[in-house]
């Protein structure tokens, strides 16, 4: 599934955009269409958390 046939989801999508500020210090996840402002570098422990704290939320919410 494509992110333009996802259906929106505000809350999942709250929590995604927490996850990003708090662990990677981004301020959006919002496409910008500028380079300088839509890549970013980060240590691979960092997307390792971030991706741990979204596989939690994930599994949170499935039970």
């Amino acid at each position: 599934m494509t992110n333009a046939n996802r259906k929106p989801d505000k809350k999942r999508d709250a929590k995604l955009l927490g996850i990003a500020k708090d662990v990677l210090s981004l301020g959006t996840l919002e496409i910008r269409k500028w380079d300088t402002l839509d890549f970013h570098e980060h240590a691979v422990w960092s997307i390792k958390r971030a991706c741990e704290k979204a596989y939690q939320v994930g599994k949170e919410s499935c039970g």
